[in-house]
This record gives structure tokens, sequence and C-alpha cells, in this order.
């Protein structure tokens, strides 16, 4: 059985959040809970209900405002923590902190969100699907993309947009890490593999691979 993906997109800065649901069990998972407003909060809760889910999961690909806005809201209600990689939660400030940064207000806090570590490699299944956490940094220096090998598309955040890559001047970002990122995890990847971003429409490898000046740089 596959699974079934689900694309909101969310706040002020247009990030992509993403509801994976196993179709056989009906587990989910939320990638990148970037909701940020009352309304965009219960839209995510309505498609989760209204598709009989059981939320399992609750991930970013990094730890950026703009991609976690929502986990205040979605720790709470569904008690789970948010899960990112180690060294993402080593080497990033504050959200609240970020957010000042744009000036732009949280209205929730973070105090009491738990956010939980895991390291490369690890598997996350949500019934018969299964999400391998690659670790992808250049945007930040702990980002992971998460692939569905079976199915063959990622989630990477910040990595990829069609046609473009994630900026690498914020904190914890690097260039030259992000053009090894990119030649050593979604090079190899087959062509086929759909890509879907942190921000911007779905794309493939093999679409990038043609079209995409950082990719076509390290090919």
């Amino acid at each position: 059985m596959a699974s079934s993906v689900h694309l909101f997109t969310f706040n002020p800065l247009q990030e992509n959040t993403y509801l994976l649901i196993d179709q056989a069990s009906r587990e989910a998972i939320v990638i990148d809970p970037g909701c940020s407003s009352p309304e965009e909060c219960h839209a995510l809760d309505n498609v989760i209900e209204r598709e009989k889910a059981t939320l399992v999961g609750l991930l970013a690909t990094h730890l950026h405002f703009d991609h976690v806005w929502g986990a205040p809201h979605l720790t709470k209600k569904y008690g789970l923590p948010l899960l990112a990689h180690e060294k993402e939660i080593e080497n990033t400030s504050s959200i609240e902190r970020q957010a000042r940064s744009f000036m732009i207000p949280l209205e929730e806090s973070f105090k009491d969100v738990q956010i939980k570590p895991f390291k490369t490699g690890e598997i996350f299944n949500f019934g018969e699907s299964q999400l391998e956490a690659l670790f992808t940094p250049g945007h930040s220096a702990g980002h992971v993309t998460y692939y569905n090998r079976a199915e063959k598309y990622v989630c990477c955040g910040d990595v990829v947009f069609k046609g473009n890559i994630g900026r690498c001047d914020l904190e914890g970002g690097s260039y030259s890490v992000m053009l090894n990122t990119l030649k050593n995890v979604f090079v190899p990847l087959s062509d086929e593999t759909i890509i879907y971003s942190g921000h911007g429409p779905e794309t493939t490898i093999g679409f990038e691979k043609k079209n995409n000046p950082y990719i076509m740089s390290v090919l």
C-alpha cells in the first residue's frame, strides 16, 4: 500500500507543510508544521480528522521558525514531541529569536515544546510506510531530508526548490556544504524521484538535473 501526500502552504513565508498518511493503517506524519494562525492550524487538523488519520509523528527538516511555527499547537493537541536532527538542535538559535530577526511576532510560546533529537539514518515508520532521515546540511547545520525509498519521493525542506536551492547565508548555512549535499545525496537519487520542497511547487530529480544550475554544476 502507498502513502498519500497532502500539501498545505502556510504563514507569511509561504512554507509548505506536508501531511503523509499511510493508506493501509491511516497512521500519519506531519513534516514541517508551519501553520501560523488558528485558522491554519484548524485547516491541518480538519484534514487529519476528515481522513480518519492517527498522527504518530511530528518531524522537522530543520528548525527555522517558518517550518515549525505550528509546533506549539500540534505538540499540545496530539501529545507528540517535535523531532529534529541532533546537530540541528545543537546549532540553531531559539525560534523566538529567529522570528524577532524577521520582525515577526509569534502568538504562541515555544517554551513548552519538547524537541527530541535523532541521528542520521533514523527510520520513521507510519503504518506500512517508512521514511529515512538523510543528512542534508547546507541551508542549516543539521538539515535533513525525509526519503520514502519505496515510493521514491523526498520531503527536502529548504535544500532543493524547482530550479533553485535554499539560501546558504543564514545561521548554520554553508554554500560549499550545500554543494556537497547536492552531489552526494541528491544526484544519486533516481530521476523519477519526486521532490516535495519547503517552498514552491514539487519537482523531480530528473527535471532538476536538466534545469537546476546548482545541481548541474555538481554532475
